[in-house]
């Protein structure tokens, strides 16, 4: 497949990726930002499986600073590093021929990616927000239990549709990017 073309598919994926976490689902049960959205992170990863790492890199980095310019909330600078760079960057995995030629490769790098997303999420919470942690609960903890709210849900919903035959055969198995692979 041409660079021109896996471009194109790269730009298409992320354009939905970024217009899916666009539509909120549940906000405001988020005061600290965080929300979940139908299949973003799904469709963030399909880059990758569809034109190798290299290209799902480039797609998570451009997810990232489209995230950070529209609709972002930043306090400091690595802080919008890790919750907006690291925390979309594994989605990558899903490239990897380690995960392409195993059964359910596609769902356990992407199980893996999520996880990465969470922890980096967790992570900047520890850091940044550690002061924004109700009385009574676990310093540590909490940052890990707030971004698991939105993110495993979204997780959750993913895996039902990945499990699907409709997404196997429709996003999987696209005729069209089949097509493209081939001319």
């Amino acid at each position: 497949m041409s660079n021109i073309k896996k471009i194109s598919i790269c730009a298409i994926l992320v354009a939905v990726s970024f217009a899916l976490s666009r539509i909120k689902m549940l906000e405001f049960l988020f005061p600290f930002g965080g929300s979940i959205t139908p299949f973003s992170m799904l469709f963030l990863s399909l880059p990758a499986y569809f034109c190798g790492v290299r290209y799902g890199i480039l797609s998570c980095l451009v997810f990232s600073i489209l995230r950070l310019i529209f609709g972002s909330n930043i306090y400091y600078p690595m802080q919008a590093f890790i919750d907006y760079v690291l925390a979309y960057f594994f989605f990558f995995l899903t490239g990897l021929n380690f995960f392409k030629t195993r059964p359910n490769g596609f769902l356990i790098s992407f199980i893996i990616a999520v996880l990465f997303r969470l922890l980096f999420s967790a992570i900047s919470g520890l850091i940044f927000f550690m002061e924004y942690t109700p009385d009574g609960f676990n310093k540590i903890l909490y940052p890990f239990i707030y971004n698991a709210m939105y993110i495993i849900p979204e997780l959750v919903i993913s895996i039902v549709l990945i499990k699907t035959s409709f997404f196997k055969k429709y996003i999987l198995e696209f005729e069209i990017f089949n097509y493209l692979s081939k001319h």
